[in-house]
C-alpha cells in the first residue's frame, strides 16, 4: 500500500510531466530475508515496515476525459534486526513500470 502526494507540470498542451514521493508499507509474510540465516526467528514471525518511494512519470491526454500515462517508482527496503544477541541487515530496491489508462468522470 502506498501513500503519497504527486505533482504534475504542462509541458505542452495535453502533455504533462509528474513526479511523486510518499510513503510505502511492505511486508514479507513468511518469506523474509533474514530466514536465509541459521539464526532467523521461528517461520511464524513476519518483517513489514515502511519506507519512502519516489516516482517520475508522464501523461497524455486524448480529450478532457480520457488519458494515458506511464510512471516508474523504485522503493528502497532497508531493514536491520537483532535475533538472539546476532544482527543484520538487508536491503534492496523495488522497480516498477506502470502504463495507466484513464477517464475522468
Amino acid at each position: 500500500m502506498r501513500f503519497g502526494i504527486k505533482g504534475e507540470v504542462e509541458l505542452v498542451t495535453n502533455f504533462t510531466v509528474n513526479a511523486r514521493v510518499g510513503l510505502a508499507h511492505w511486508s514479507y509474510k513468511n518469506y523474509t530475508p533474514k530466514k536465509l540465516t541459521n539464526f532467523s526467528p521461528p517461520p511464524v514471525s513476519d518483517g513489514s515496515g515502511n519506507d519512502l518511494y519516489y516516482s517520475l512519470g508522464a501523461e497524455y491526454k486524448f480529450s478532457e476525459d480520457l488519458y494515458l500515462g506511464i510512471e516508474y517508482s523504485l522503493l528502497s527496503v532497508n531493514e536491520s534486526y537483532a535475533v538472539n544477541d546476532v544482527s543484520g541487515s538487508f536491503s534492496h530496491d523495488v522497480k516498477d513500470l506502470s502504463i495507466v489508462a484513464g477517464w475522468v468522470f
